[in-house]
């Protein structure tokens, strides 16, 4: 099997597993309210999964990959941020927190419209890209932090670090060499899956009957 099938037999993978889990945090959340807060970051992969598989397929302009980039994990901070509105109401927050948030927002906003302004794939829409990823694992310790430590929350928390944390190398690199390496690509591919499909495990096994009445202290 060459190099092509065993990509594009990856992001299939992570394209079917993605949407399961999206389909079934829907129907979790019906019963268990605290879920549809994931629904938009579980959106933000799915989109971006869906466009990583069609690149394989169609011949699709570079921009609309750039702003699946930035949908996904401008979606993946909204929901960080709901959770953590859920557990204390924003006014609350320390003075440091809403910066972070301000921040973070006016990040993604000038990356979305720097991608569509520009026409280009040039290096600084992937320093967006890597300090949004910064902003989005900062807002995921706040949230593994500051609500119950639920078994799903930890889950959570742990699967996003990783995508953060993976994102902000790949992306700082492709900075400085100005390419993104095809290793790196790939590596992400199977870490998107492995994160997936440990969510649908988790949304599965971790999902007690106390979910539909309080995770938030």
């Amino acid at each position: 099997m060459d190099y092509l099938s065993v990509a594009q037999s990856a992001n299939i993978a992570v394209f079917v597993t993605a949407s399961f889990l999206l389909g079934l945090l829907v129907f979790q959340s019906v019963r268990v309210s605290w879920k549809r807060l994931l629904l938009p970051g579980l959106l933000g992969q799915f989109l971006w999964s869906g466009g990583q598989f069609a690149s394989y397929r169609i011949d699709l302009n570079p921009i609309v990959l750039l702003n699946l980039e930035v949908i996904r994990l401008a979606l993946w901070l909204l929901s960080l941020f709901l959770l953590l509105a859920k557990r204390t109401p924003v006014i609350t927050w320390p003075a440091k927190s809403k910066i972070i948030a301000l921040i973070g927002t006016a990040t993604a906003v000038a990356g979305g419209a720097y991608v569509n302004a520009s026409g280009s794939a040039a290096g600084p829409i992937r320093l967006f890209l890597m300090f949004m990823a910064i902003f989005a694992l900062v807002f995921t310790e706040q949230v593994v932090r500051n609500l119950n430590t639920h078994r799903m929350i930890k889950l959570l928390g742990l699967c996003l670090s990783l995508l953060f944390v993976y994102d902000t190398f790949m992306y700082g690199q492709s900075a400085i060499t100005l390419a993104i390496s095809a290793t790196l690509t790939q590596g992400r591919t199977a870490l998107a899956f492995l994160v997936a499909t440990s969510l649908t495990v988790g949304a599965l096994i971790f999902n007690e009957k106390s979910d539909n009445q309080y995770i938030f202290s």
